[in-house]
């Protein structure tokens, strides 16, 4: 199994969860599902039931949502996967060329993404369920992971070619379970600070998704030129 692999689809997921056209929306419908009409009432009360709240709205909504996000990107990863021993099938005979190919299109994606190019899904979602309680986070959950992916089609990209170029169907599930469970930690994070009115820091965290983004760009390009390391060793030594 590759670790760095997992590791790097982990990374991307926690960099994914900061898309900028996502995460800005994220605590105002965090707070209309769990039905936090205003976080000055959860200040008011008593610092017992306040706890018991937080624990009940903000670690279990957090968890429900983090279901749908692992529930789309698991059919996604398990697609991916059967797709890439098709591939890999297909090209058996010249699998280290495609080493070559999968290193160049990281470098390119990180590219796009390090000069804020757009890059866009072909279909846009403009309305979160309307249901609240537990089942309107699930539901959101699957919406916030599609958007999250539509505001960062190179990273999701990169991390599929990667996916098609792991050694088993069972090593590219678990590259796209990796990538789910970085998004998803972070989810449930931000859904407990909601709940527990902390709607300041999750302010702060919004202006440092800039950042992120270059992050995640460096990330890909790094990843790639490793690739393309690791095909010249193998061809020219």
């Amino acid at each position: 199994m590759d670790y760095a692999l997992i590791l790097f689809s982990f990374s991307l997921g926690i960099i994914t969860f900061f898309s900028p056209c996502a995460f800005p929306m994220l605590p105002g419908y965090i707070s209309y599902y769990l039905g936090l009409k205003n976080n000055n009432t959860i200040l008011k009360t008593s610092k017992k039931n306040r706890i018991f709240n937080i624990i009940k709205d903000g670690v279990i909504g957090g968890i429900f949502c983090a279901l749908g996000v692992i529930l789309i990107l698991i059919i996604i990863g398990i697609s991916i996967s059967f797709f890439g021993i098709f591939i890999r099938n297909i090209i058996k005979e010249n699998l280290i060329q495609f080493n070559l190919f999968v290193g160049i299109v990281l470098i390119f994606m990180g590219l796009i993404m390090l000069t804020n190019y757009n890059l866009k899904l072909p279909f846009k979602i403009k309305n979160a369920p309307k249901m609240k309680g537990y089942a309107g986070l699930f539901f959101y959950g699957i919406l916030y992971s599609l958007v999250s992916i539509s505001c960062v089609i190179p990273l999701f990209i990169g991390l599929m070619i990667r996916a098609i170029n792991s050694s088993s169907i069972f090593e590219g599930i678990l590259v796209f379970l990796s990538y789910s469970i970085g998004l998803s930690i972070l989810l449930i994070m931000i859904t407990i600070l909601v709940s527990g009115a902390k709607i300041t820091i999750v302010k702060k965290i919004n202006t440092m998704l800039p950042k992120i983004q270059k992050i995640g760009s460096i990330i890909l390009i790094f990843v790639g030129i490793w690739i393309l390391y690791y095909y010249y060793m193998v061809v020219f030594t």
